[in-house]
């Protein structure tokens, strides 16, 4: 298991579910944003990217009307270069 995850599911004594419920791409990147600014100081950015990538996503917009270029821009994003670029 990773060891981004197995730290994460220590820090909140096993109260963690391992996937998002995301409307787009811009809500991955602000998640993924946050993921990097907490944790680059004391993981890889392999281990961060290898973290990400593992997280189930899931397409949902609530009351809102779906869209089907949000939701193919989000299972299509490039988890790793966006957290190249923000290193």
């Amino acid at each position: 298991m990773n060891r981004l995850l197995n730290h994460i599911i220590t820090e909140r004594n096993g109260h963690y579910c391992h996937a998002l419920e995301l409307a787009n791409y811009y809500e991955y990147e602000c998640v993924i944003e946050q993921l990097v600014s907490d944790y680059k100081d004391n993981f890889t950015k392999d281990e961060i990217i290898d973290f990400v990538i593992s997280i189930d996503l899931y397409y949902y917009t609530g009351d809102e009307p779906e869209h089907e270029e949000d939701e193919e821009q989000l299972y299509n994003f490039n988890v790793a270069s966006f957290i190249n670029d923000c290193y």
